[in-house]
């Protein structure tokens, strides 16, 4: 059972990408008179990306294995015969069947295979996008935060303009994890000659980092003003502000770390997987306490993760607290 985690790599995807991925269905769910059924429809989009995202590991692993073997990293696809990890591969991929039942709409075959394609393509040959410089690093963005949010077009057309909007704003948050893991993996990328854009271009690698976090910053904003008006936007902003302001101090001056180039704290992480998700949830329930389950859903997805955030501001908080008053 633990191999089977670490071969589907849930801890990687199930609270920095899944609830994200629920933003557009969830502002379309917003404005719409539910329905009993509506759940039935989460559950299997749920179902889709899980498969989807595990899909996007196994396959990255599978492409992986003798790059692993040689810089000495664990690869449990490594381990697996040839037979047993095609097997794996596929049952993956059948992950998609439920959401693609409940849409009832025949483009959504074609849509699923773009999808997955394009999942795939980043790390298998001849394609092997990840060792395709710029034009890699937008694929990978690509693959993982927009693209499998495009089978709801086969759900409903009139949630076109939400996944367009929260597509593009996925766009650049995948730009920003992918240059961050390949600056991350400089020194293992060097030993096993995996040609990346960050190895080949640090110094823009980290400019087009900073500047993808400006532009999503200002995206976002135009985002909750669209979906909520420009006062709530204003409310929202201010509050997650301090929120960052805090973390910041701790990454920067507690840590010692880059604020925009470590894992420790990736900026507006927790706000679309957590604080975000949770207020739009809250904005559909109608009346219905069935949906009280979608909220519990996301606390219990997002509270391990976030009890470290919270303590990593505490840290914050106590040092700063210290700092000017411990003087005295």
């Amino acid at each position: 059972m633990q191999k089977f985690f670490q071969l589907i790599r849930m801890k990687e995807w199930m609270f920095s990408k899944i609830p994200f991925m629920f933003i557009p269905l969830f502002t379309f769910c917003s404005k719409q008179t539910l329905t009993n059924d509506m759940l039935l429809v989460f559950a299997c989009y749920f179902v889709y990306l899980a498969f989807f995202f595990s899909f996007g590991y196994a396959i990255n692993d599978y492409s992986d294995r003798e790059i692993d073997a040689i810089v000495g990293k664990t690869n449990i696809m490594g381990e697996l015969g040839e037979g047993k990890c095609r097997v794996v591969l596929l049952l993956l991929i059948l992950g998609c069947i439920p959401f693609g039942i409940v849409c009832r709409n025949m483009w959504i075959i074609p849509i699923f295979l773009f999808v997955y394609f394009w999942g795939a393509a980043y790390s298998i040959k001849p394609f092997r996008f990840k060792e395709r410089g710029l034009f890699g690093l937008i694929e990978c963005s690509l693959a993982q935060r927009t693209l499998p949010m495009i089978p709801l077009l086969a759900y409903s057309k009139d949630i076109v303009q939400y996944v367009l909007i929260w597509g593009g704003i996925g766009a650049l948050v995948g730009l920003r994890y992918i240059l961050i893991h390949q600056i991350i993996d400089l020194e293992n990328d060097t030993k096993s000659g995996t040609e990346t854009f960050a190895k080949s271009h640090l110094s823009i690698a980290k400019a087009a980092l900073i500047i993808c976090f400006i532009v999503e910053v200002i995206a976002l904003f135009l985002a909750l003003a669209f979906s909520h008006g420009i006062i709530v936007a204003m409310i929202i902003s201010a509050v997650y502000l301090i929120i960052a302001l805090i973390s910041f101090y701790t990454v920067h001056f507690v840590y010692n770390q880059r604020y925009l180039f470590s894992y420790t704290y990736v900026p507006l992480e927790d706000f679309y997987n957590f604080y975000y998700t949770l207020f739009i949830s809250f904005s559909f329930f109608d009346n219905k306490l069935i949906f009280f389950s979608v909220v519990i859903f996301l606390f219990v997805v997002g509270l391990l993760p976030m009890i470290n955030k919270w303590k990593l501001m505490f840290t914050g908080i106590s040092n700063f607290w210290s700092e000017i008053f411990g003087k005295n």
